[in-house]
């Protein structure tokens, strides 16, 4: 499993392809209704060796862990996480004052 996460890391995906893209999208419609809904998390993906508390929060950002993949990523759960974060991103920087 380990090593799986060390590929999938070190190859990356493909951000041109269609499903990246098509994931893009989903990720930033899903961010839109959580922002109409005042419902914000923040989208993660990775191994869950240890049981992952209900109330993890995101160092940085505050906001509840929505964990939406394992380790071995594909191009469209990478472009979900990247749509959907980077929606989130934009949303409190023209939120906050």
């Amino acid at each position: 499993m380990i090593l799986a996460c060390a590929l999938t890391m070190l190859l990356g995906c493909d951000r041109k392809s269609a499903a990246y893209r098509a994931g893009y999208e989903q990720g930033a419609k899903e961010a839109h209704a959580e922002i109409a809904g005042n419902t914000l998390t923040w989208y993660a993906s990775g191994t869950h060796a240890v049981p992952i508390p209900e109330d993890l929060r995101d160092e940085e950002t505050g906001l509840p862990v929505k964990f939406i993949a394992g380790c071995i990523l594909t191009d469209a759960d990478m472009g979900r996480q990247d749509g959907h974060n980077g929606t989130i991103l934009e949303h409190r920087k023209k939120d906050s004052p």
